[in-house]
């Protein structure tokens, strides 16, 4: 969690875990429900949504500070996990403030 910002496969992860990559899909999905990529992506989601809330940072620079490729994978990643594009969400959370 505390390097979800980092750029890693899921065999680099399987690697520092000491475990082979099937194996370490069949425990994320049976304890956390998802996938390790789904895992970091919704971490990267959560702590973006915060500086969304809270930052004057840019969308670039949000996706760039959470390890998103590029902005575009940032938007489409945020709004699967949320419904709305990061736009579209500091502008509701701008309007609840």
């Amino acid at each position: 969690e505390k390097n979800c910002a980092e750029i890693f496969s899921v065999s680099d992860l399987a690697a520092a875990c000491f475990v082979s990559e099937s194996r370490l899909h069949h425990i994320f999905t049976e304890k956390l429900g998802q996938t390790p990529i789904k895992y970091r992506n919704a971490l990267r989601v959560e702590k973006a949504a915060h500086d969304l809330r809270a930052a004057a940072l840019s969308i670039e620079a949000i996706a760039e500070k959470y390890g998103f490729n590029s902005p575009t994978y940032f938007r489409e990643t945020f709004k699967e996990y949320t419904g709305m594009t990061p736009t579209e969400y500091r502008r509701v959370a701008a309007s609840k403030s």
